[in-house]
């Protein structure tokens, strides 16, 4: 019994240190199989961040000329606009300066035609005021003549109202003349009296 127990010791001694050799076999195996595919996983990634980073640089070269075409087609656009906008603008100006000076000969134009209107009209005017200054003239020269006639047939009533009168106190004193005379003498020296002083107030 004894020997049989060493012997299974020994048997199992061997079996369990066999069992650790084909152990760590397996695990040195499997580690140098991690390692190595550890190393190709690199290997892989390091290959696959190349592609990556060439497929990125690559689309940013694509996208960068994409821009590059996109900002000159657009600069393109925008100074062919610019262009036809000036070209329009003067168009326009041209068209509105012509309008203007258009419209500023038309205004000239009339304004001179109601210059020669108004001219007229003054001329018309002053040969009317002229006329009437002329009439006015002539009618201040007919009163004062009328005036001097008047004047002269004044002092001539004067002098017969004062004969009448020298007359009448003659009569009166001498009292030959009976009274109907003399009263007839004095209604028409009060009636030549009215006559010279309407003649005045005229």
């Amino acid at each position: 019994m004894e020997i049989n127990e060493k012997k299974l010791k020994t048997i199992l001694t061997e079996q369990r240190e066999e069992f650790q050799c084909h152990l760590d076999i397996v695990i040195k195996k499997q580690s140098d199989e991690l390692k190595k595919q550890g190393s190709e996983f690199r290997a892989e990634v390091q290959e696959q961040g190349k592609k990556f980073r060439a497929e990125v640089q690559k689309q940013g070269s694509e996208f960068r000329a994409e821009v590059q075409e996109q900002g000159k087609k657009f600069r393109a656009e925008v100074q062919k606009q610019g262009k036809e906008f000036r070209a329009e603008v003067q168009e326009q100006g041209k068209k509105f300066r012509a309008e203007v000076q258009e419209q500023g000969s038309e205004f000239r134009a009339e304004v001179k035609e109601q210059r020669k209107e108004y001219q007229h009209y003054l001329g018309a005017l002053n040969e009317s005021f002229e006329s009437k200054i002329q009439a006015l003239a002539e009618a201040v020269v007919a009163n004062t003549e009328k005036l001097e006639e008047h004047d002269q047939r004044f002092d001539k009533i004067d002098e017969t109202l004062d004969s009448i009168k020298i007359n009448v106190g003659v009569i009166k004193l001498k009292q030959k003349t009976d009274s109907d005379k003399v009263v007839v003498l004095e209604k028409k020296v009060v009636l030549l009296e009215k006559k010279f002083q309407g003649a005045l107030n005229f």
